[in-house]
């Protein structure tokens, strides 16, 4: 997973959700929707990482943002790219752990929409 607002070590944890809303009509005797009809669409994801300054954590505090991209799947022309261009920070709580356990930020984020990208995610397929 790559962060372009942080230098994350290796392993870092995140996850992630898109939820489209969608509303399906089911129709007596279809085995299929007839209608959908469109609902709001959420990019929504938590990073948890370790910090190199106190500045890159200030720009967590202040909302600002970034871009996260994944590539999955572990064999080549077979794996898919997930890119989120442009996200906000939504806050930034310290994990705290016990006296000699490192600090971590869990970091929750909406991705945006990116006028290069023409959308909130971009997701590529068959990836060397």
């Amino acid at each position: 997973m790559d962060f372009d607002f942080f230098k994350a070590p290796a392993g870092p944890d995140a996850g992630s959700a898109i939820h489209d809303a969608l509303s399906a009509t089911l129709a007596k005797g279809e085995a299929i929707a007839t209608v959908v009809d469109a609902g709001d669409w959420a990019d929504l994801g938590t990073i948890e990482a370790y910090f190199e300054s106190n500045t890159l954590y200030q720009s967590v505090l202040d909302h600002g943002g970034g871009a996260v991209s994944l590539t999955a799947g572990g064999t080549a022309n077979k794996k898919y790219t997930f890119l989120l261009p442009a996200v906000k920070f939504l806050d930034g709580a310290v994990k705290l752990g016990g006296k000699n356990d490192d600090v971590m930020v869990s970091i929750p984020f909406r991705a945006i929409y990116d006028a290069t990208t023409a959308g909130s995610i971009k997701i590529t397929r068959a990836v060397a």
